[in-house]
């Protein structure tokens, strides 16, 4: 039907007669309630519109215009009427729709039909043209279209099944203004019309309601420096005529500024854009995405830098970088490019940012890997095996022999033990209690039976052994006799492994578990003694207890033994005031209490330490956001003000170093000190000048205000090469450039399935050809590396040194409806996937994510799905610890709790638990993970006190423009500052009426508080809801509390839902918008995201907070910089890259074990190793004859074979093969290590040796190939 019919066919519809035809009127509240809190716009009936205060025609049917036109509100019977207000609408910028809709808008001029006004501007041109030429060179006829504004028609939306018809959702988005370049993105959901004057010379036509088509943007080339003079409508009447004729745009209506405001910055952005990408079309050159990040604005500079209005259009901006705005009008510019050249579809731009087109990343087929099943390794099999997504599971099993040996050598070298896929024999007997000796000595292990309530107090709620185990320190002797100080050793279920799979029953746990202070532990009560292998190289069999790690009790990690966890921590009593002279030196920066007791850490700068009171002299440094006398605006919470104040301090009271660094206000300072304190970093900005009768802060003018250690600059290469990270289910990468932003890992591989979220990865690259981005299934390339094939994407055994992932969360979460689902279960078992991960590329290190509820009971065994986990961890080898990390408490302003699992090779420094840098907010308390068997709380979250107090919800955005209802969806400075829809009529009502006071008010408060005047529409939608979202715990339409933090970004913002509805801003009519969303989650404002915004929304709700994440790198790069460097040269020396893909002929001389073999094509590894305390220099000395091992080395084949030694090379009757020459090489390197003399060599031919410490003397060295899956000695290895 026609718009008139439309408005007449709604007039009729309307649900409140009796209100249509009168002045807008509101019942105003008994008690004094703002405007805003009704949802009410302001009133001011001095201010003359040139229209009367009569309801829309749109809004007798649409909430009277969202709650600017109330209906007849809801009063319990007898309840008195209250006074009646007239109204008028005020302020036109904060209207959706026209005026024109408006019943008794009064128009500029007579409303005249389109055919007929151009019917007189024609006459009108035809007569100017006579005088003066007005047709354009291609033959167009323009005229001006002024006082214009643009908005949709009405179309219809069907109904929600089985629900009453309801107009407020039969009309969505009809009649409301929308910027001009919506009309190409709507792909044809909406039919635009047009309100406006029409000019021609002195002649002018008021049109109303003409619906248009084709949007035409000229202005191009770089000739010219703005667009927003060029832009003309082509309305369908003008199509159909024969003339060419447009509308030229010039100034809109005052309703309708704020939509063409942002539409001409766009407009100018894509002349640029456009212009940008033929200029290197001109010049054969590819324009790529991260052309964008600095040159782009250089050539716009060069070329407009003159004008003043570019100048202007640039300062809106306010920033060089433009991907984001790039990325947010990727469909806009697109349709730009290709309107003026086709051929600008072919830079390669396009696949990277295009939804529709993103190539930029292949995509990896499933060709190795079942697409529903979770490939995982044996062990890894073996640990999940009895879980209840088990079924999801699919083994694959290394059957090259080149990734077999590959990965034994890797293991080695890490320090892991052999045989963890030994199954035990079905009828495997258990380790044997021996009886109890006559005398027992130190160092024994003993058993005894389990406390009760009438013998030890003990903490253990409940245990599942009938024998306790303790390792015996020492044995004392009193007048009752023999006494025992011990310490406990656990058995896995004893542990956070809890009663879940582990493979080795055998195994026991060193804990720091002692029994000093606890009740004497007499000799009689050892019931038996039993054998312990400590740290066996090989599993041994099952009936043989070994141990190979420490259990921490406090802590709930898993660490390596050490000789210093066989002596009691009780007995080390270590002076404070002594260890902090160890710690701690002259100018350093430290995090310290005031006082003792104080809630806040503070910076100081220590200056002496004075041994004669025991305590530490500081410089005092004060914060700049709590002297009034500074002059910046608004510092940092990180800002700091140097002082002459010195004061002892106890101590005790200091925590930790942090970092510090200077420059006045406003220089320029590395990126983390800019972050308000996260990681610890500080920076002094203003110094304390003493005067006679009050002290000054002044700026600084010198970048050294005085004595002190300057803090680091993470984005400096460390003196030691990062490790190479693998990054599993990557996302956005939020995770990983977190971790990066630590100095220590650089991310060498990312594998990611969703394409919009990899190509946001890749656009946040430092080089994304550095980075080999897997777009496909981590099951696919975990199948492929099995399989032994090798590309780029897919890393070999020895260069990959950490690992990081967060597997779906939606397997586990809280929100999921059915976890048996087949979807929830392929969903948990990708858990499975990151431990298979480790188990073949066994990293040095490697960080998982998943949130908290994973570890509660699930499926039909009430499996522990966490514990689970560690129980695969653990038996590997890995030293395991797990955080509970809160956003806020690292910085970002975000209610949101994740579990972080962190483990580290044998022998290497484990990550310390990241320290929190923000107070908790009020109302924050204790949470654990969970609980083990033996009733051990473990996970708990850590109230350490910190040096800031938490960010809030409003202080992370207060420099984010005010949007008010944000129906533009525009925002120049900040292109993500826009909600993620356009929210229909009624629900940007409900916005309205929703007070802002008190904070985190929602519909259903407000309905119940009986303040509030509610519209009957708005009441009939409450009615309508669901028995959740009408609950009075209910965040269904609930305020963010602006003073508070915003609530767990997921991945789609629902404002309507009962739980996640908590997403209106706290003070706008609106929801929560992208931009928002971004600083909760610790985005980077420069950060570009790909894609739709729901689909950017999702990438953002699937990361981890960048806060945490920057905690963990800076924690994993402490761990890495502790390590002793020889440690790092075997960790990171046992790469086979070269090796896997080089083909040689082999000859072997005859051996021991038969024939010489025939000449075959394979891919040699080869394998020396040699005792750790070997000296190059002496090497010659040794004689093969003594060397014991009598199979698999060269003495012994000399020996067989009648030929010299490779030992004595200088021997002339000795023919030298290749290998020979490569093992003189490696000898010749072979350094001695100046702590426990592990071999770390480099080779001249590094990329085909690779060196193991041996742990016999006896071994001089040993070479070794591997040839028809298993191990040969090697003589002769000639190329082809």
């Amino acid at each position: 039907m026609s718009l008139k019919r439309d408005l007449a066919f709604l007039n009729a519809s309307a649900p409140e007669p009796a209100n249509v035809k009168t002045p807008l009127r509101i019942r105003h509240a008994e008690r004094s309630t703002s405007n805003s809190d009704l949802g009410l716009d302001a009133i001011n009936s001095d201010t003359d519109h040139g229209y009367e205060s009569a309801p829309p025609l749109q809004a007798q049917h649409a909430s009277l215009q969202e709650s600017r036109l109330p209906s007849t509100p809801v009063h319990s019977p007898g309840q008195a009427l209250r006074p009646i207000v007239k109204l008028s609408i005020s302020d036109a910028s904060g209207l959706t729709s026209p005026k024109s809709q408006y019943g008794g808008w009064k128009p500029p001029l007579q409303i005249t039909p389109e055919s007929v006004a151009i019917s007189s501007l024609m006459f009108e041109w035809h007569r100017l043209q006579s005088e003066d030429s007005r047709a354009e060179p291609d033959g167009n006829i323009e005229f001006e279209l002024s006082d214009f504004c643009i908005y949709a028609a009405e179309r219809k939306t069907a109904t929600t099944k089985n629900r009453k018809p309801n107009l407020w959702d039969r009309y969505v988005g009809g009649l409301e203004m929308m910027p001009l370049h919506a009309t190409r993105a709507s792909k044809g959901t909406y039919r635009f019309l047009f309100d406006g004057v029409l000019s021609c010379g002195d002649l002018s036509r008021y049109v109303q309601a003409v619906p248009f088509g084709p949007l035409s943007i000229g202005g191009y080339g770089i000739d010219t420096h703005s667009a927003r003079d060029e832009v003309w409508i082509q309305s369908q009447f003008c199509a159909r005529s024969k003339n060419k004729m447009f509308y030229r745009i010039r100034q809109p209506r005052s309703e309708y500024s704020r939509y063409h405001e942002g539409f001409l910055w766009i407009a100018d952005l894509g002349k640029h854009f456009v212009d940008f990408l033929q200029d290197n079309t001109d010049n054969r050159r590819h324009v790529h995405f991260s052309h964008f990040q600095s040159e782009f604005h250089g050539w716009l500079t060069r070329h407009h830098g003159q004008s003043d209005q570019f100048q202007q259009w640039l300062r809106a901006f306010g920033r060089t970088d433009f991907r984001v705005a790039i990325a947010a009008h990727v469909e806009h510019l697109w349709t730009e490019a290709i309107d003026m050249n086709d051929k600008l579809r072919r830079h390669f731009i396009w696949k990277e940012i295009d939804p529709k087109a993103l190539t930029a990343i292949p995509t990896q087929m499933s060709v190795s890997a079942p697409s529903d099943m979770t490939v995982v390794t044996p062990l890894v099999f073996e640990t999940f095996k009895d879980i209840y997504f088990s079924s999801r599971l699919e083994t694959r099993v290394a059957m090259d022999p080149v990734v077999k040996a590959v990965w034994r050598a890797r293991k080695k070298a890490l320090g892991f033990m052999t045989d963890e896929y030994s199954k035990p024999a079905l009828n495997a007997s258990k380790p044997a209690l021996k009886a109890v000796p006559k005398s027992i000595s130190p160092g024994d292990v003993v058993g005894i039976q389990p406390d009760t309530e009438d013998t030890h107090d003990t903490s253990w709620g409940r245990t599942t052994s009938d024998t306790w185990f303790a390792f015996v320190r020492a044995v004392h002797e009193d007048r009752m006799g023999k006494f025992l100080a011990v310490t406990w050793l656990y058995r896995p279920e004893d542990t956070t492994l809890s009663n879940m799979t582990y493979p080795f029953k055998n195994e026991l746990f060193m804990s720091d578990h002692c029994n000093c202070g606890e009740q004497t532990f007499r000799a009689e009560e050892v019931t038996c003694t039993i054998s312990v292998n400590w740290y066996p190289h090989q599993i041994p069999a099952s009936d043989i207890y070994f141990v190979r790690q420490k259990y921490c009790t406090k802590e709930h990690a898993f660490v390596t033994i050490t000789p210093n966890d066989f002596v009691c921590a009780c007995e080390e009593k270590t002076d404070v005031y002594d260890q902090a002279t160890k710690i701690y030196k002259i100018q350093d920066t430290i995090l310290a209490e005031s006082a003792p007791g104080h809630k806040r850490l503070d910076p100081f700068v220590i200056v002496d330490f004075v041994q004669g009171s025991r305590q530490i002299q500081v410089r005092q440094l004060l914060r700049a956001q709590e002297e009034e006398s500074v002059a910046v605006e608004s510092p940092a919470a990180n800002e700091l003000i140097w002082t002459d104040r010195l004061m002892l301090i106890s101590p005790k009271t200091i925590k930790r170093k942090c970092h510090i660094r200077s420059a006045p206000p406003g220089g320029q300072v590395p990126e983390l000190y800019r972050r308000g304190g996260q990681a610890d970093v500080f920076i002094i900005t203003h110094r304390l000048v003493l005067g006679k009768e009050e002290d000054t802060v002044q700026a600084l003018e010198t970048p050294y205000p005085g004595p002190m250690i300057e803090g680091s600059d993470f984005s400096i290469k460390l003196d030691r090469s990062p490790m190479n990270l693998l990054s599993l289910f990557s996302g956005g990468g939020n995770f990983d450039r977190g971790l990066e932003e630590g100095g220590c890992v650089c991310t060498k591989w990312a594998v990611e399935w969703n394409s919009l979220a990899a190509h946001t990865y890749r656009a946040n690259c430092k080089d994304p050809e550095d980075t080999q981005i897997f777009l496909g299934s981590v099951d696919e390339l975990l199948a492929r590396a099995i399989d032994g094939k090798t590309s780029k994407l897919i890393p070999q055994i020895g260069e990959v040194d950490c690992i990081c992932g967060g597997s779906p969360c939606q397997g586990f979460s809280m929100m999921q409806a059915d976890t048996q689902s087949t979807q929830s279960l392929t969903n948990a078992s990708k858990v499975a996937s990151v431990a298979a991960y480790i188990d073949h590329y066994r990293p040095s290190y490697a960080l998982l994510e998943n949130v908290v509820s994973m570890t509660r009971p699930l499926g039909p065994q009430k499996a522990n799905v966490f514990s689970q986990l560690l129980c695969a961890l653990v038996a590997m080898g890995y030293q395991v610890q797990q955080f509970n990390l809160d956003a806020w408490s690292f910085g970002d302003p975000q209610s949101r709790s994740r579990l972080f699992v962190s483990i580290t090779a044998p022998g290497l420094v484990p990550m310390p638990h990241p320290h929190p840098t923000h107070s908790h907010p009020p109302g924050k308390g204790k949470r654990k993970l969970g609980k083990a068997v033996n009733g051990q709380s473990f996970g708990e979250r850590s109230f350490e006190t910190a040096p800031f107090k938490f960010v809030t919800a409003k202080e992370a955005t207060k420099d984010l423009p005010d949007l008010g209802d944000g129906h533009v969806l525009v925002c120049i400075p900040y292109p993500d500052h826009r909600q993620h829809t356009r929210q229909r009529a009624l629900l940007r009502s409900i916005m309205k009426l929703i007070p802002t006071n008190p904070p985190g008010m929602s519909l259903v408060r407000t309905i119940k508080s009986n303040r509030y005047v509610v519209a009957k529409p708005i009441m009939d939608y409450y009615e309508r809801q669901s028995e959740l979202r009408r609950l009075d715990a209910s965040n269904s339409m609930c305020r963010v509390d602006g003073d508070g933090l915003f609530p767990t970004v997921v991945t789609k913002l629902a404002p309507e839902d009962g739980k996640v509805g908590r997403g209106l801003h706290w003070t706008q009519p609106r929801t929560q918008t992208l931009m928002e969303a971004r600083r909760a989650q610790g985005f980077l404002d420069h950060e570009p995201l790909i894609g739709w915004v729901s689909a950017q929304w999702k990438i953002v709700g699937n990361s981890v907070a960048r806060s945490v994440s920057l905690a963990l790198g800076i924690s994993l790069r402490n761990a890495w910089l502790q390590n002793p460097e020889h440690l790092i040269r075997r960790v990171t020396n046992t790469q086979f890259t070269g090796l896997l893909s080089r083909e040689v002929d082999i000859k072997e001389t005859d051996t021991t074990s038969g024939p010489p073999l025939e000449t075959t094509k394979r891919q040699p590894v080869i394998l020396i190793t040699a005792p750790p305390s070997f000296d190059s220099a002496e090497y010659e000395t040794y004689d093969d004859c003594e060397v014991e091992s009598e199979e698999w080395t060269d003495a012994a084949l000399s020996a067989s074979a009648g030929e010299p030694s490779l030992a004595t090379p200088q021997n002339p009757g000795y023919e030298w093969s290749e290998v020979d020459d490569i093992i003189a090489d490696v000898l010749g390197s072979l350094p001695v290590d100046d702590e426990d003399g592990a071999i770390a060599a480099e080779a001249q031919a590094q990329e085909e040796v690779a060196i193991e410490p041996m742990d016999t003397l006896e071994v001089f060295y040993d070479v070794q190939e591997y040839v028809e899956d298993d191990w040969r000695p090697s003589k002769v290895a000639r190329r082809k």
